[in-house]
C-alpha cells in the first residue's frame, strides 16, 4: 500500500471519528464531538447579542425539515419557553453566554446537537429617535438620517449629544462590515442600506459615543431595533 493510500485513508477514519464518536455523561446526555456547524437550526434574530440583567431576550428558533423535540439551555442566566419555538433569556451577566440546543431520542435521552455562542452587554439606558433599544423602530423615524438619543436619568429624559457611531452594514458577497459616522448623522451608505432593510429587519448601532450636558462623555457598546415600514407591529418580538 502506497503513502498516497494510507494518508487517504487515515484521514477518512479522523473524519468518520469526528461524525460519530459520543458518549453519555452522568446526567444521561449523549454528547456529540462534531466541528461542523449544524445548520438544521434557524435563528431570529440571527445574531450573537444578548443583554444582561433583568432584559427579556426574546430569540425564535426554528428547525429545517421534520420538527424535532428539543430542550435548550444557557450557561449564564435563566431561559423560559414560551413556546415550541419561542423562548425568553433573562438574568444574564455582562461576559458572554453559551445557548445549547438538544434532541430528544426515542429512548428519551438527551444529545446536545447546536452550541451557539453570545456576546453579553448592559442594556442601554437610552432611546434613538424616541425608541429603547430591542424595540421596533420606524423607517420613517430614520428617514432624517439624524440619530437622537436621550436617557432616563432621576426620572427625567436627559437630552445625549452624539458624538460618532457605527454601523454594522450587512452585503450578501462580503458579509458583515462597520461604517462609521463622526456626528449625529447616518452617511450616505447607511441611508442607503437601512432603506433597503425589509420589513422586520433589524438594525444595529455600535459604539455610539456621546456627551451628556455636562460634557462628560461615554459610549454604548450597542444598539439593536427591529426595522418595520411604518408603527405595526407583525413580529413577536420587541418592548
Amino acid at each position: 500500500m502506497n503513502m498516497f493510500l494510507k494518508l487517504k485513508i487515515y484521514l477518512v477514519s479522523i473524519s468518520f471519528y469526528a461524525v460519530v464518536n459520543a458518549q453519555t455523561n452522568s446526567n444521561n446526555v449523549t454528547e456529540y464531538h462534531v466541528n461542523a456547524v449544524n445548520s438544521n437550526y434557524i435563528f431570529y434574530p440571527n445574531d450573537s447579542y444578548f443583554f444582561a440583567g433583568t432584559h427579556r431576550n426574546k430569540i425564535k428558533i426554528t428547525q429545517k425539515g421534520v420538527a424535532k423535540k428539543i430542550e435548550v439551555s444557557v450557561n449564564n442566566g435563566k431561559i423560559t419557553k414560551l413556546s415550541d419555538s419561542v423562548f425568553v433569556v433573562t438574568a444574564l451577566k455582562p461576559g458572554t453566554a453559551m445557548l445549547s440546543i438538544y434532541e430528544l431520542t426515542k429512548d428519551n435521552k438527551k444529545k446536545i446537537v447546536k452550541n451557539k455562542e453570545y456576546s453579553v452587554f448592559d442594556y442601554p439606558n437610552m432611546s434613538i429617535n424616541g425608541v429603547k433599544c430591542d424595540s421596533f423602530i420606524s423607517k420613517i423615524l430614520l428617514a432624517g438620517g439624524i440619530i437622537k438619543a436621550f436617557a432616563e436619568i432621576e426620572n427625567k429624559k436627559t437630552y445625549l449629544k452624539v458624538l460618532g457611531f457605527k454601523m454594522e452594514i450587512y452585503n450578501a458577497a462580503k458579509g458583515f462590515s462597520l461604517d462609521s459616522s463622526i456626528t449625529d448623522k447616518l452617511t450616505s451608505t447607511m441611508r442607503k442600506y437601512v432603506s433597503s432593510i425589509n420589513d422586520g429587519g433589524i438594525f444595529y448601532i455600535r459604539e455610539i459615543k456621546y456627551s451628556f450636558p455636562d460634557g462628560t462623555t461615554g459610549i454604548i457598546p450597542l444598539y439593536r431595533v427591529f426595522l418595520v415600514k411604518d408603527d405595526r407591529r407583525p413580529f413577536e418580538f420587541g418592548m
